[in-house]
């Protein structure tokens, strides 16, 4: 009803107020969707779903992902209305602002490398690195190349990632939206180590189709090691007697 009557910018100030307020996002598990006859890439497979805004897991809660950004960055991020557009500044000096960001990422990819060892048949991350860094990039001194080097960490992060896949897998990187000159703009971006996801995928409504045709559906089973991950067994073994073993540990300082 308020999207009808009530200006875009008025409504934004308001959400603006009680976010100042302590309001936080609306945040629903697997259990909500099931109710509303929503299906998810999620169900049937063994999934890791981390820090996706409207997707809560109990494993978010227990690592202390971020789920709710805005709230979270409060202390570092002004976000006020000039002109009748949002404006994006930060409240601290700007290394301060990109540690943080890239501190919040780092976090959440370091849990996806160790789950990459993982019998998941998905693991998805939602991160909100490149778009706080596009929100704030209009205000930031341009010539410092600050924008340009966001994107090569991004991309650095990637590959590190991309690199210790075993054969067979598929990374897949999407947004949902793009940014130009700190306002979102419809072009969405998709890439894959697979030609076929970006090829088969022609807008953000074609993603679930293109994560389905290369995701397994295992159905439930166990977090075990992959065997891409197990240590190699060496065969060679030598056999010592008691005395050459306490001489030895004797020489370490053990006796």
């Amino acid at each position: 009803l308020a999207n009808g009557i009530v200006p875009k910018e008025v409504r934004e100030q308001i959400g603006l107020w009680l976010r100042d307020a302590g309001a936080n996002v609306d945040q629903h598990g697997s259990e909500y969707y099931q109710k509303q006859g929503v299906g998810t890439i999620f169900q049937g497979r063994e999934s890791l779903p981390l820090a996706i805004p409207n997707f809560t897991h109990p494993l978010n809660n227990q690592l202390d992902l971020v789920t709710d950004r805005g709230a979270d960055l409060a202390d570092f991020l002004h976000i006020v209305q000039e002109n009748g557009k949002t404006i994006h500044k930060p409240k601290v000096p700007i290394h301060i602002y990109q540690a943080r960001l890239a501190a919040e990422a780092t976090e959440k990819l370091g849990i996806v490398r160790t789950a990459i060892e993982l019998d998941y048949d998905i693991v998805f991350v939602w991160l909100g690195y490149i778009d706080s860094v596009g929100h704030i990039a209009p205000v930031v001194d341009q010539d410092n190349d600050w924008q340009a080097r966001a994107y090569r960490h991004v991309a650095e992060w990637t590959e590190s990632l991309r690199s210790v896949l075993p054969p067979g897998d598929t990374l897949v990187t999407v947004s949902d939206h793009g940014l130009r000159n700190g306002e979102h703009t419809h072009q969405a971006v998709i890439a894959s180590t697979n030609e076929s996801v970006v090829v088969n995928t022609n807008s953000v409504l074609d993603v679930r189709d293109a994560l389905d045709s290369v995701t397994p559906s295992s159905g439930a089973g166990s977090n075990r090691i992959r065997p891409a991950f197990l240590p190699e067994v060496s065969t060679n073994t030598v056999d010592r007697d008691s005395k050459a073993v306490r001489e030895q540990l004797e020489n370490l300082g053990y006796f």
